[in-house]
């Protein structure tokens, strides 16, 4: 007998979740139901907001959400590339830099030479908390995303100013410093250890980023 009320009880249980997911369908939200199922921080919100009765957002005073992003630098200095760049020529693995090949396949198979760029300035800023790609996209601002190959020629400029490990906008510690192009995240450390900066390109959300590794929006 108890064994027939145990699945009874479960029946009950699964008829009820059904029915929950039928009427939050009817009412547009079974996407953002499936999200909560995946994010600690929401399915706590949810719960609370239930245990709350389900009032009118209107009529809860509503706590800013903390910025995931904090202003590294604010004036970051591109200098004009008054000469070719040839990533094909520059990307290559040897003393000082690695090249992985997921970057071969997804940026520099699709990339051509630049004759020349104009200077200009952009921001960085740093991860407060771990954080998927999608995550922190949503805080970058619009235009975000660089044209691969212009990122290859600044990237390039970035790691030759800092040739060895020396100190400047990118990341020097180990940590990662990130860039957004259509599709893809490129990303650039300093593995002291090894003596080299490693570059590799991953798809959206493939990765958590932790704390303290640093943006590079193109506005």
């Amino acid at each position: 007998m108890s064994n027939i009320a145990h699945l009874e009880t479960i029946s009950n249980v699964l008829d009820t979740t059904a029915k929950f997911v039928r009427v939050m369908a009817k009412e547009g939200v079974t996407t953002e139901l499936l999200a909560v199922t995946d994010n600690r921080e929401a399915r706590r919100n949810l719960a609370a907001y239930l245990k709350a009765g389900c009032p009118k957002l209107g009529d809860v005073p509503m706590v800013p959400k903390p910025a995931l992003l904090a202003l590294a630098n604010g004036q970051v200095e591109y200098p004009a590339l008054d000469k070719p760049h040839d990533p094909h020529a520059f990307y290559q693995t040897r003393d000082g830099l690695y090249i992985w090949g997921e970057f071969n396949e997804r940026i520099l198979a699709n990339v051509k030479s630049v004759e020349k760029l104009d200077a200009c300035t952009g921001k960085s800023y740093d991860l407060r908390k771990n954080a998927k790609d999608s995550q922190i996209t949503a805080e970058l601002p619009e235009g975000y995303e660089w044209d691969p190959s212009e990122l290859c020629a600044r990237i390039a400029q970035m790691i030759e100013k800092q040739w060895g490990g020396r100190d400047g906008e990118l990341l020097n510690n180990g940590y990662a410093n990130l860039f957004y192009v259509p599709g893809f995240v490129v990303y650039v450390f300093w593995l002291a250890d090894s003596g080299y900066w490693f570059v590799n390109a991953g798809g959206r959300d493939d990765y958590y980023w932790s704390a303290g590794y640093r943006v590079f929006p193109r506005n």
